[in-house]
C-alpha cells in the first residue's frame, strides 16, 4: 500500500520552491539509494520525474490548449 515518503515545512511558491525542496529535503538522493522507491508528484516536481523517469511520474506539461483563457493572450 502506497504511503507519504516525504513531508516537510511550508515553503514559499515560486518557480524555484520545488527544485529547493528536493535539494533541502534529499529526495533525490532517496531516490538514488533505493531504486524501488516510486513517487507521484504534482507539476511543481516535473524536473525530479525527467532525472527519474521510472521512478517519479508527474502530470505531463500543459500545451498552450490546455492553459487558462487569460493565459492565451498573455
Amino acid at each position: 500500500m502506497p504511503r507519504p515518503a516525504h513531508s516537510s515545512a511550508c515553503r514559499p511558491a515560486g518557480p524555484e520552491a520545488g527544485q529547493t525542496g528536493v535539494r533541502a529535503e534529499g529526495i533525490a538522493e532517496q531516490l538514488r539509494r533505493d531504486p524501488t522507491v516510486k513517487a507521484e508528484a504534482d507539476e511543481g516536481y516535473r524536473g525530479l520525474a525527467n532525472e527519474f523517469p521510472v521512478q517519479v511520474s508527474a502530470p505531463p506539461k500543459k500545451t498552450k490548449d490546455d492553459a487558462p483563457l487569460g493565459e492565451h493572450h498573455a
